[in-house]
């Protein structure tokens, strides 16, 4: 388990292909494509959300992680200290959580493709209801 600085920024409206071509030709490596199920928690009063903190139990592909995130003030990029923590049985993390007094407060399901250049992840994400986003994560 470790906590990283995560620096991330969001493209709304791409056109998945032709993000797909560059990253290929630019030598990105494709190392995920398949849903992605998240769930957040919070207080029920979001006392989390206040501090701009998350807790998330996020099942991708057929791995299951929960992930603690709060947000870094900055005026250019979106930044938070990030730690993700591999989880065994989900339900036993979610009956915890609860127990804690924290509840689902939050759910999405997307579409998830994504490459490796360097240091640096591009996901490509697709929802149900809104344009594909293409999320750059160094």
């Amino acid at each position: 388990m470790a906590t990283i600085i995560e620096k991330e920024l969001k493209i709304l409206e791409i056109d998945p292909v032709q993000v797909q071509e560059t990253l290929l030709a630019l030598g990105a490596i494709k190392n995920f494509e398949g849903n992605v199920h998240d769930i957040y928690y919070d207080t029920p009063n979001n006392n989390l959300s206040s501090q701009n903190k998350r807790i998330r139990i996020r099942k991708k592909g057929s791995h299951y992680l929960i992930t603690l995130k709060e947000r870094i003030p900055t005026q250019d990029i979106k930044s938070a200290h990030e730690t993700e923590i591999s989880v065994e049985n989900p339900q036993q993390l979610d009956q915890l959580l609860q127990s804690y007094g924290l509840v689902p407060s939050r759910e999405k399901t997307k579409h998830r493709i994504s490459y490796t250049l360097g240091n640096v992840t591009f996901d490509i994400d697709m929802y149900s209801n809104i344009p594909p986003i293409l999320e750059i994560e160094a």
